[in-house]
């Protein structure tokens, strides 16, 4: 009987030790967070009125719960980025919980739109 009790025991600390390890490796190479939907992200952001589309949008976990985007967004008219800067930032803020974010904006006629990229590239619909 102990034998088979410390052969389950071992198997419930590899187990755990497996998922910790994965969660601190993914932390350490700063990938997205396992919570967080990249293309829920960029679909949200592109509904933002004068915004035509986003794409470039890369998530990192630097922390626990510390989450920071970057992400380019092609807008219509220059002139009212503060406007759509401001809108993004509280979006980010209440929707995903996300208070640290770099924004890039870009003017509309350099829009590209790359098919072979579709998680990284969200025009507005």
């Amino acid at each position: 009987m102990d034998p088979l009790l410390s052969l389950g025991i071992s198997a419930l600390i590899v187990v755990s030790s497996l998922r910790l390890l994965r969660e601190a490796l993914h932390g350490l190479m700063e990938g997205t967070p396992f919570n967080l939907a990249p293309e829920e992200v960029g679909r949200a952001l592109a509904t933002a009125p004068g915004v035509a589309s986003v794409h470039e949008l890369y998530i990192w976990s630097v922390a626990p719960e510390q989450v920071v985007p970057s992400v380019h967004l092609v807008v219509h008219d220059l002139r009212q980025w503060e406007t759509v800067l401001d809108a993004r930032h509280t979006l980010l803020t209440e929707r995903f919980g996300i208070h640290r974010a770099t924004l890039q904006p870009e003017p509309g006629k350099f829009t590209v739109f790359s098919p072979s990229i579709p998680s990284t590239s969200y025009a507005r619909r």
